[in-house]
């Protein structure tokens, strides 16, 4: 079995009228640079790893601290998939694992199903037409964050994955 998380910690909160509005929480995915044998989605597990029931995900960012050996990798993140709404690649999908540093993940405005947003941060229609970028949490049952690599034979590799929302229920 994989370690893949050593659970996420809050990294950042603005305050407003006692209340957190703001919030940008860190989940650790192979720490320390750990072998990864396996393809399927991997639950995130911490404090952290279910986002709220009212809450807005506004972007979410990867560093990648080991890079992965071997051919080419890449992994997604998102929503517990057997919840109903999941999807485990939901809002990132193709990250590539195989350099060291940010990944910043974009949207292709005018293609279908490109761009490494996964579906939850970016909605694609045919022409010039604009880009969703923001994800509801009350429009799906699944709250648990997930992990999901393209393939098995992953050597090293550790990232830090960074989710940033605005969190209505407080």
């Amino acid at each position: 079995m994989n370690r893949l998380s050593e659970g996420p910690v809050i990294v950042g909160d603005i305050l407003f009228d006692r209340g957190k509005i703001d919030k940008c929480i860190r989940v650790r995915i192979g720490s320390g640079g750990t072998a990864i044998s396996s393809s399927s989605e991997t639950t995130i597990t911490g404090p952290e790893a279910v986002l709220p029931a009212q809450a807005i995900v506004l972007d979410v960012y990867v560093n990648v601290l080991v890079a992965s050996t071997g051919s080419t990798k890449t992994f997604g993140f998102g929503l517990l998939n057997s919840s109903a709404g999941g999807n485990r690649i939901g809002f990132l999908t193709g990250i590539s694992a195989a350099a060291t540093g940010l990944q910043l993940p974009v949207i292709a405005v005018g293609t279908s199903g490109a761009g490494t947003y996964g579906v939850f941060l970016s909605v694609f229609s045919t022409g010039n037409a604009p880009a969703q970028k923001s994800f509801a949490t009350d429009s799906v049952t699944a709250k648990t964050l997930t992990f999901t690599p393209n393939s098995t034979d992953w050597v090293l590799f550790s990232a830090d994955v960074y989710i940033c929302y605005v969190d209505l229920t407080k």
